[in-house]
């Protein structure tokens, strides 16, 4: 671990390592699991997010936001 890193609390068992990405092929896969890297489906991270806006009235001004509202109100 590189010493600035370390002036900042990171350690080997402080952080995971993630990619996220639209989709991934089986071998992709088993190279991830290999190296200890979990794979992040981005389509169920924009679910995820949407879903927890469903319901509510709350106006977003923030572009991202906003646009991922629409989209769950789109769907």
């Amino acid at each position: 671990m590189l010493p600035e890193l370390e002036k900042y609390c990171f350690k080997k068992s402080n952080y995971t390592k993630v990619i996220e990405t639209w989709s991934w092929t089986a071998e992709a896969k088993e190279e991830a699991d290999l190296e200890g890297i979990i794979l992040w489906d981005f389509r169920d991270i924009l679910k995820g997010i949407a879903e927890s806006c469903r319901g509510k009235e709350t106006y977003f001004t923030d572009d991202t936001l906003r646009t991922i509202q629409l989209f769950q109100k789109a769907g």
